[in-house]
């Protein structure tokens, strides 16, 4: 409020009441004038009525000191509280800061050098000027609604008052231009009139006078708390400099074509068409300090305008939202923005969140959580180090299994990768340390590549916010909520001691851990205590260096463990902690997961399982890890983990072995009457029940049977007319007739090539490649054969005495080109030279390359569309012959015309003579394929192809016809009673070994690893044992 203004004695002989708002310069210039002195005489004049006072100092607007006030209230009979009102000053402490010892301002975000004015202003008080003008930030005239002016109209120059304002040696002249310019060569006074300024005149509505009235109010009290500012308050001060970075970024990356857009303008108010018709360029001023210095009002007003867009949003990512949708056209430049390049003076901690929100995008994982990007306040990193030691005792080398489960739902590589790639996450969350030093201090539990592997993984994630979030949520609460356990210290530990022999011998002795060796089971618990003292990876510790598979073997050992031996184990790890004088220190610790409890994450909830269930899995319904992880939804390192927080009151019993199974259905004497009066071998007992060769051996030892030498297979006779019979009449299968006779398949199929029988190893062609055997065809080899039942006789006769081409019986054999050569330089034939053609004549008889008709051609390669490839077949002529006669003729050749000119030309009828049914018999049910099909119809493969595509004959349709085409009796005796591999099945049918694998577990036939009889439960295995008998023969023994 302008204070009520006094007169008092006075020296001076006229006075001159101020007006409000005056600014001091304007009030001393103006009683100069009214006294017809120059500016310099009067300051002296007024400075020498108390102590000869000197009033011709630099910065007169901005502070009077006590004596200078007491001179000019002296003179001027004004109180010298108005004449600091008049000042600066009258803003100290809340819009600027001053320092009255350099009689200049000692800190301010926006450089007061200059004044604006407004022409209406100065017309309707005679030249009086208003404080307000020097505020940079003011650009709009609260009393006339118009923008203020910058420069002067005859000299175009900005009106100065930084040192200096009103030239000493001139008598004040206020509504004119008091700075100098140059005429002809010669420095003079400008003294252009400053009223004569365009002034157009604001809206209401106007964006510019909005934005103007809501600084206005964001200034007027001391300290900011709404819009961004709501969680971090900011002083009026602290405002202006987020104010004047903002504004000046925002208007580096501005276009005049899009300010309209962002601030959200219809036609009628259009700013860019004003910035457009000054011949401004928004960029100009896009760095602060010309912003505050140089930029015109309307340059100043749009600035505001758009800071205050991102200033008023409600949260700080919808700032940071709209933020990034100014600076985001920066990268159309090239000038993406940086957390370094946004960084720029003393911004509070509100807009520098804001900041790092809206270029989060271009951050990488790490950076994100450097800065916190996921978080509702983002910050940049602490400068100091101290946390990071407190970091370092409060994280363990791995992250705690339960945390780790929650944040991942499936892992690539071993759970303690994973853990040991979170916890240095932990370290970088808000710290300027790098993430491999991280790890480094860490112990180095994993590589940089392995950490930078499960960082990206989780980057991918769809719940990468949420993940980032529940990361930052737990570096928080272990600073606000130290670990009482310090895994520094437990680091730097010696474990050698760890669980001595004597001990483990007599805990091993309570516990029932069934038959395990004494040393290995140790060495497995010592790694388990060690990771679970001292945080880091039990592989880290060493024990287990020379044991296969140690942590498969150790998981095995702890799914033992009852609450008695963790209890006992646990009080050995205190003793341990106790020798290394490490007092009131639990054991194991792990934060509480309800601290994520309101976040989506990947991993599952393990306070979600029910220990009750649990257990009941385990031990009444008997069962597996695996299969209790898949009962309950979640992967089986959870239901281990539950395990060593809920151990089971007993051990867990454990699925039987395959020695177990095996002694459980086969006595001594079932034993003994298999391998020595039916002469089975030890491999072929195996596969008979399911289990390996060294689980029979082992039951052999166990039962003191001697075992038989393994020898040879017998020698077998085989009738050539009974196997043609059973082979080529009856369709039964090599594997079939082998086993029914006791030879390997092998065998069987070298006795089938000596008698010129070919074999087939597809049973579904085989009715179809019989019936064509049994037609007399002369001495065409029958389709689809091997390369070892081609008959050298037969090929020797059509490769070297008829010609015939290798191509060509690769054809008709249905074999490949490579196969007919491998054969040919096998048996060392050479076919003799052929005749060298006779060169045709330099000059051949016309009638030779036009003996063709006209009008035919026309018909054939114009109207049926035909190509000249056919054609050309059809007349036994060269393809570039029959090109000459059709250009003689006129006809235009061309070659790989465009697509749409053939669709054109080429009509939608003459597709269909390719008859559906013979395309479909043939592709899906006689398995021919495309080439030879074509080669057939006298058409291009392709051409064929796409007929295929159209009616939808394709892959699929012959996949099904073949899948249900598969003898199931013959896929079970193989499979399960001959104990034949998939792959060596689908090879003999010719079909994919996952295809068999479906059709196997469809019909019910196990596909796995652990299949045959032994594979199904032990209520079943004596019904399968008997039925298994039953399918016997006696006449297959071998005696």
């Amino acid at each position: 409020m302008w204070p009520v203004v006094v007169m008092v004695r006075r020296l001076l002989p006229i006075s001159v009441i101020p007006q409000p708002g005056e600014v001091l310069e304007s009030w001393l210039g103006t009683l100069a004038a009214r006294l017809d002195m120059t500016f310099g005489e009067f300051l002296v004049g007024v400075g020498s009525s108390i102590g000869g006072t000197d009033l011709r100092r630099p910065g007169l607007a901005v502070y009077l000191t006590d004596q200078e006030s007491a001179a000019v209230a002296a003179s001027t009979g004004v109180e010298p509280a108005l004449l600091h009102a008049m000042t600066l000053a009258r803003y100290d402490g809340r819009l600027i800061s001053i320092d009255a010892s350099a009689s200049r301002l000692r800190w301010s975000t926006w450089n007061p050098g200059r004044s604006r004015f407004c022409p209406s202003c100065l017309t309707a008080s005679g030249g009086r000027w208003q404080l307000r003008w020097r505020l940079p930030w003011v650009f709009v005239c609260d009393l006339h609604g118009c923008l203020l002016e910058d420069l002067c109209p005859a000299c175009g120059q900005a009106q100065r008052v930084s040192p200096r304002w009103l030239p000493p040696a001139r008598i004040p002249d206020l509504q004119r231009c008091s700075l100098w310019t140059s005429a002809d060569g010669t420095r003079v006074p400008c003294g252009g009139d400053l009223r004569t300024a365009a002034h157009p005149a604001l809206a209401q509505s106007d964006p510019l006078a909005v934005a103007h009235a809501q600084l206005a109010a964001v200034l007027a009290g001391a300290a900011t708390t709404s819009g961004v500012y709501a969680r971090s308050p900011a002083s009026s001060l602290q405002v202006l400099a987020d104010l004047r970075v903002l504004s000046a970024r925002m208007l580096a990356a501005m276009d005049p074509e899009a300010l309209d857009d962002v601030l959200e303008l219809n036609g009628g108010s259009s700013i860019g068409a004003r910035v457009r018709a000054l011949d401004l360029h928004p960029p100009r001023w896009g760095k602060p300090e010309v912003f505050t210095a140089r930029a015109p009002a309307l340059i100043t007003g749009i600035g505001i305008a758009l800071a205050l867009t991102v200033l008023g949003c409600e949260s700080i990512h919808e700032a940071g939202d709209c933020l990034r949708s100014v600076i985001a056209r920066r990268g159309a430049r090239n000038r993406t923005a940086t957390p370094g390049d946004l960084r720029f003076g003393h911004l509070s901690p509100a807009v520098e969140a804001v900041h790092l929100s809206a270029i989060s995008g271009h951050f990488t994982a790490s950076n994100k959580l450097r800065f916190r990007t996921m978080t509702d306040f983002p910050r940049y990193p602490r400068p100091d180090s101290a946390h990071d030691g407190v970091a370092l005792r409060n994280i363990p080398t791995a992250l705690w299994r339960d945390w780790s489960l929650r944040l991942v739902a499936r892992q690539r590589v071993h759970l303690d990768t994973v853990c040991s790639s979170l916890s240095p996450l932990l370290l970088i969350v808000g710290a300027r340390m790098p993430v491999a030093d991280a790890c480094k201090h860490l112990g180095g539990a994993v590589k940089a590549s392995q950490q930078t592997m499960v960082l990206d993984a989780l980057h991918r994630h769809p719940l990468w916010h949420n993940i980032a979030e529940a990361i930052t949520r737990l570096a928080d609460h272990l600073i606000a909520n130290p670990s009482p356990i310090d895994y520094q210290r437990r680091r730097q530990l010696h474990y050698e001691g760890l669980l001595p022999p004597e001990v483990w011998a007599q805990i091993r002795d309570r516990a029932d851990l069934g038959r395990t060796d004494a040393n290995r089971s140790r060495q497995l618990a010592r790694s388990w205590l060690f990771e679970r003292i001292s945080g880091q990876p039990a592989e880290m510790s060493g024990f287990t260096t020379q044991i296969r598979r140690a942590h498969r073997q150790r998981d095995d050992l702890v799914e033992r463990f009852t609450p008695d031996l963790i209890a006992t184990l646990d009080g050995e790890a205190t003793r341990f902690l106790h020798d290394h004088n490490v007092f009131n220190e639990p054991v194991r610790w792990s934060p509480p997961l309800s601290i994520v409890s309101d976040l989506e994450l990947p991993g599952p909830d393990l306070a979600a399982v029910s220990t009750s269930d649990l257990h009941l899995a385990l031990n009444v319904t008997s069962m597996t890890i695996a299969a209790t992880a898949r009962h309950f939804g979640v992967p089986s390192p959870c239901i281990r983990l539950l395990l060593e927080q809920f151990p089971l009151a007993t051990s867990a019993r454990r699925p039987p072995t395959q020695l177990q199974r095996l002694r459980a259905c086969l006595t001594p004497q079932d034993f003994a009457h298999l391998h020595h009066r039916d002469a089975l071998s030890i491999g072929t007992i195996a596969t008979r029940f399911g289990v390996h060769r060294k689980a029979v051996s082992v039951l052999a030892r166990e039962y003191n049977i001697e075992t038989r030498v393994r020898r040879a297979n017998p020698r077998v006779t085989i009738d050539p007319a009974w196997f043609r019979c059973e082979y080529v009449e009856n369709h039964r299968t090599i594997t079939d007739i082998a086993n029914e006779i006791g030879a390997s398949i092998s065998a069987v199929s070298r006795f089938a090539t000596r008698q010129g029988i070919p074999v087939i190893r597809d049973p579904r062609v085989l009715h179809t490649s019989t019936k064509a055997t049994s037609k007399p065809s002369g001495p065409k080899a029958p389709p689809r054969v091997r390369s070892s039942a081609i008959d050298p006789d037969w090929l020797h006769r059509e490769y070297v005495v008829n010609r015939r081409s290798a191509s060509e019986l690769a054809h008709e054999l249905g074999v490949a080109t490579s196969t007919v050569h491998r054969q040919v330089n096998k048996h060392g034939f050479s076919a003799p030279p052929r005749p060298t053609p006779k060169k045709p004549q330099k000059d051949p008889p016309v009638r030779q390359r036009w003996d063709v008709d006209p009008d035919w051609l026309r018909d054939e390669y114009l109207k049926k569309q035909r190509t000249l490839t056919d054609i050309a077949r059809e007349l036994g002529m060269s393809l570039s012959t029959l090109a000459k006669v059709a250009k003689t003729h006129g006809l235009e050749v061309k070659r790989g015309r465009p697509r749409d000119e053939r669709k054109r030309s080429q009509p939608v009828k003459h597709r269909s003579k390719v008859d559906l049914d013979w395309l479909y018999r043939e592709f899906v049910v006689n398995d021919r394929s495309l080439t030879d099909m074509a080669r057939e119809q006298g058409v291009t493969a392709s051409a064929l192809r796409r007929q295929a595509r159209q009616h939808h004959i394709g892959d699929a349709q012959r996949q099904a016809h073949n899948q249900t085409s598969i003898d199931l009796d013959w896929l079970h005796r193989e499979y399960v009673l001959n104990n034949r591999t998939l792959s060596d099945m689908a090879r003999e049918i010719g079909m994919a070994t996952s295809s068999l694998r479906r059709q196997a577990v469809k019909h019910g036939i196990a596909a796995s690893t652990g299949r045959g009889l032994l594979s199904s439960t032990p209520k079943m295995l004596s019904g399968n044992v008997s039925h298994a008998h039953r399918r016997m023969r006696p006449g297959l023994v071998r005696l």
